[in-house]
């Protein structure tokens, strides 16, 4: 995943971390989490501070960008197949997410379990699981677009199947 700078179309962050490919992204409502859904059949949650990102210092970013920037802060394990899309609530304390299979899951991601803590290689981070609130077998087929609506009370949801 790469941030960019829209007002000088440089290269701000480059994320690493998932083993497959990406299908889809979303920031949370503060621009701090950046969610991104995976080939590798998990949805991470990363660290994104972009005021910093705007106004750093080269030396600050050399000396702590490993230490903060661009961490995967959760992994939501659960999907058995290709997640393809994803969406926050308004609130943000909320994730739902689509799948291949035909699955949606809702993630209340202010709540997990730690699982690992990685060493001083190229990440330094807790990483935690979120909790999967609900998984719901709506469709027969990919889920190609999930959304809440304002009050996080409607999920919407599209497939390939033609079911909505």
């Amino acid at each position: 995943m790469k941030i960019w700078s829209p007002h000088t179309g440089q290269l701000v962050r480059n994320l690493t971390g998932h083993s497959k490919g990406l299908s889809d992204i979303a920031w949370s409502s503060d621009s701090v989490f950046l969610a991104s859904a995976s080939d590798d059949t998990t949805v991470r949650i990363w660290t994104v501070d972009t005021v910093r990102l705007i106004f750093s210092s080269r030396i600050f970013d050399r000396l702590f960008d490993r230490l903060k920037q661009g961490l995967t802060t959760k992994i939501l394990k659960g999907h058995t197949s290709y997640v393809f899309c994803l969406n926050y609530n308004s609130a943000s304390d909320k994730l739902v997410s689509g799948c291949c299979d035909g699955d949606i899951k809702i993630w209340d991601v202010t709540k997990g379990e730690f699982c690992s803590l990685c060493g001083w290689r190229s990440t330094h981070t807790f990483q935690c699981l979120a909790k999967c609130l609900k998984t719901l077998h709506a469709h027969l087929d990919y889920v190609t677009a999930v959304h809440f609506n304002r009050d996080a009370s409607l999920i919407v949801s599209c497939a390939c199947d033609g079911l909505m």
